[in-house]
C-alpha cells in the first residue's frame, strides 16, 4: 500500500519540471524554459537511482547501508567526536559554498540570456555544473558518510579521471554535431543524478539502522557492560576479604 501510494506523489514530482519549463518559455524566454526542462530531466535521473535503491533494499540486495553501519564506531572518546565533527562542518560549509555558486549561476542564466540562440552551449554549462555540484555531493555522502561502503575514495578519483577523459572524448561528438555534443554532456548528468539519488536512499537507510544500533549500545550493551563490572568488583572484594 505504501509503495501504490507513493507512485502518484513521484509521477507529479517529475511531472512539475516540464510544467514549470513550460511556463517559464512562455513568462520569460526560451533559456529559463530550456534551463527547467533540463535540470528537471536531472531531477528525473536522481528520482529513478532513488527508487531503485529503496527497491533494492526491500528486495534485500543491497548491504552497503549495513556495512556503513558495522564500520561506525559509537563508543568515540570527546576528541575522536569533535574531529568527526569538524570534519563533518568542514565539508558541509565547503559543499555549501559550492552549491550557492552553482545557484547564483543558474539564476543568472535563467533571467539573463548568455548565449543567445545556442542552445547547446546553454545545455553543456548546467550539463557541467550540475554534474560538478553533485560530484561534491556525492564525495561528501559516500566515502565520508558512509564510510566508503558504497562508494570509496578510490573510486571517486577514477569517476572525476573518468569524467575528464570523456571531455576530451566528447570533441568528437562536437565535429559531428553540437547536439550529439550537448547529449553527451546531458548523458553524464543524468548517470550522475542516478548515483547521487541511489546513494541518499542508502545513506537514509544507514541512518534509522545507526540509530537503532544507538539504541542497542546504550540500552542494552552498555546495562550488560556495567553489570558485568559490578559482578568483577564483587568477585575481587571476596577473594580479597577470603584472602
Amino acid at each position: 500500500m505504501r509503495k501504490a501510494a507513493g507512485v502518484p506523489s513521484l509521477l507529479t514530482s517529475i511531472s512539475d519540471g516540464p510544467l514549470l519549463a513550460f511556463a517559464a518559455f512562455d513568462l520569460i524566454g526560451l533559456h529559463a524554459g530550456m534551463t527547467i526542462a533540463h535540470l528537471s530531466t536531472a531531477w528525473a535521473a536522481g528520482t529513478f537511482g532513488y527508487s531503485l535503491a529503496q527497491y533494492r533494499l526491500h528486495e534485500g540486495t543491497e548491504d552497503a547501508a549495513t556495512v556503513a553501519v558495522a564500520r561506525t564506531r559509537t563508543g568515540l572518546s570527546k576528541k575522536q567526536r569533535w574531529q568527526h565533527l569538524e570534519t563533518q562542518v568542514y565539508c558541509i560549509v565547503t559543499s555549501s559554498f559550492l552549491t550557492l555558486c552553482f545557484v547564483g549561476r543558474v539564476l543568472w542564466l535563467f533571467f539573463v540570456p548568455s548565449y543567445e540562440d545556442n542552445i547547446c552551449m546553454l545545455v553543456v554549462e548546467l550539463s557541467v555544473q550540475v554534474w560538478t555540484a553533485l560530484y561534491f555531493c556525492l564525495l561528501i555522502l559516500s566515502p565520508l558518510m558512509l564510510h566508503g561502503a558504497l562508494i570509496s575514495g578510490y573510486s571517486m578519483l577514477r569517476i572525476y579521471a573518468y569524467f575528464m577523459l570523456s571531455c576530451t572524448v566528447s570533441i568528437v561528438c562536437y565535429l559531428i554535431s553540437r547536439v550529439l555534443w550537448a547529449y553527451f554532456f546531458g548523458l553524464e548528468m543524468m548517470i550522475m543524478a542516478a548515483i547521487v539519488g541511489y546513494s541518499l536512499a542508502i545513506f537514509q537507510h544507514y541512518k534509522g539502522l545507526l540509530q537503532q544500533k544507538i539504541r542497542r549500545h546504550y540500552f542494552i550493551v552498555r546495562p550488560r557492560r556495567k553489570r558485568m563490572r559490578t559482578m568483577a568488583m564483587r568477585r575481587l572484594k571476596l577473594l580479597g576479604s577470603s584472602g
